[in-house]
Formats: C-alpha cells, structure tokens, sequence
C-alpha cells in the first residue's frame, strides 16, 4: 500500500512498496515528492509511475494496481496497451536514456558503455533534440520570432523515453488477440484504437502563460507534441491511419534512439 505524508522539514513525501525489475526482489520505500514522477489520469483516477536510474526500481502505486485491474476488464487490448503499457515502456525506457544510460545493471552510477554506442547514441539523441525543439508551445501573435519553443535538450530524457516506451508497448500489443481484432463499432481498426488511447491519455488544457513557464522548467514536453511528436516517428502509426509522406504527421525523417 502507498502512503502520504510530510518529513521532517516539510517536504511532502510518498511511502510505497517497489519491486525490483530484476531480481523480483520487493521492498519499502519512501520518495519525496519532488522525484521525477510521472503522472496520468486514467478514468479520473491518478496514477503515479516512477523510474530510478540507482536502484533500478519501476513503481506503481496501489491505485495504479486497481486501476489496472479495472481496465483488463472493461477494456480492450488496444486500450489498455495503448495508455497503460506505454506508461510502463515509458519508465523501463529511462534506463537507457541520457540520463539512466550512466546506471550499469546493478544500479551503479558507471560508465560501462562503449565509445562507439555512446557516439551512436549522442548521434540519434541529437535527431530528438532538434526534433523537439522546433515545437512550438506557445504561439505568439504580435511575432513568430517572440513564439516560445520547447527545449528539446531539457525534454530529452522524457522524449526519448516516450519514443521507446510506446515502441515497446505496441510489439507487446501485437502479441495479443486484440491486435488480430476487426474493426470496432465506429470503424477502427486495433492499431488505429491502440494509438487513439495513447494519444487520449495525454489531454490536457493549459493557460499560456503555465505554458510559458513549463517551457522553461518541466522536463516533460507538453501533452501535444508527447503525442504528436512521438507518433511522427512511427512508421506502424503511418500505416494505421494512411499518412503520406511530407504530410505533419508523417515527416520524411523520422528520429528515433530505441
């Protein structure tokens, strides 16, 4: 079970049971708020999920558990691959990103790659960064030249574990019997619903001027181009839904570093 509360100082703190991706070995932790967290909403309820680069931990609280539980039921297999598989792609991607990729299998800070993949990595690393960076996520109406633009090099960990994760949840989703599904009621096909419910878990609604700040700050890259910026990049997606190349969403480069 996870629990909430405040230490010492003040700081709001999260108590929660994590089991090792691998070893199996499960144990209690408490994290501060402040951690790198990530969060969605799935029919009204948080979930939390959680990546770190030292102890090789990827956690989900209780109500994620239920919600889970609540989805396989309810929900189909393009569904449940689509948003909650992804989450999980998405941390287990953090540990080969440019941060975790310093982190060996025992969780030691290490540098045990190779010169040739960590300049093949820089090199595919770069692509996302220069892909990123020329979103925009708040126009300005007086000047283009005043829009402010995503920071491709401060997103670059969660971007690039975006790309991954969905990478890794859409080869799982193709193992299911839901992948060999026809079309539903209103016409789509499995790969069609799989990245409807990827793109839907990302809706959000923000002021500019938040939007201006979390340009600056946030690690994450806003809600749109977390959608729009990874599914551009997958060709399974281009197949899907018909896109021709050259068209927004089906650029004749496509980035991609997992």
């Amino acid at each position: 079970m996870a629990g909430a509360g405040a230490d010492d100082e003040g700081g709001a703190f999260v108590r929660t049971k994590l089991k090792n991706v691998r070893t199996g070995a499960v144990i209690e932790r408490t994290f501060r708020a402040d951690e790198r967290v990530e969060q969605a909403i799935v029919e009204k309820r948080e979930m939390q999920f959680l990546y770190r680069d030292s102890s090789e931990y990827v956690f989900m609280d209780s109500v994620s558990y239920e919600q889970l539980q609540v989805s396989q039921e309810s929900l189909g297999d393009a569904a449940n691959y689509g948003k909650l598989a992804a989450l999980i792609g998405h941390e287990l991607t953090h540990g080969f990103d440019d941060e975790g990729r310093h982190y060996d299998a025992h969780g030691n800070l290490k540098d045990w790659w190779t010169k040739e993949d960590a300049k093949a990595f820089e090199a595919r690393a770069s692509g996302l960064v220069s892909e990123y960076s020329a979103f925009v996520a708040v126009k300005d109406a007086s000047h283009p030249a005043k829009d402010v633009h995503v920071d491709g090099k401060l997103t670059l960990g969660e971007n690039t574990a975006d790309n991954g994760g969905i990478r890794l949840s859409y080869d799982a989703f193709l193992t299911t019997q839901g992948a060999k599904a026809g079309k539903d009621a209103l016409g789509y096909t499995p790969a069609q619903r799989f990245f409807l419910s990827y793109s839907q878990g990302w809706c959000v609604n923000r002021t500019d001027a938040f939007a201006k700040e979390a340009a600056q700050t946030d690690e994450h890259a806003p809600g749109k181009f977390r959608v729009n910026g990874v599914l551009m990049n997958m060709t399974a997606f281009r197949e899907a839904f018909a896109c021709k190349v050259g068209t927004p969403m089906a650029p004749a480069i496509m980035h991609r570093v997992w």
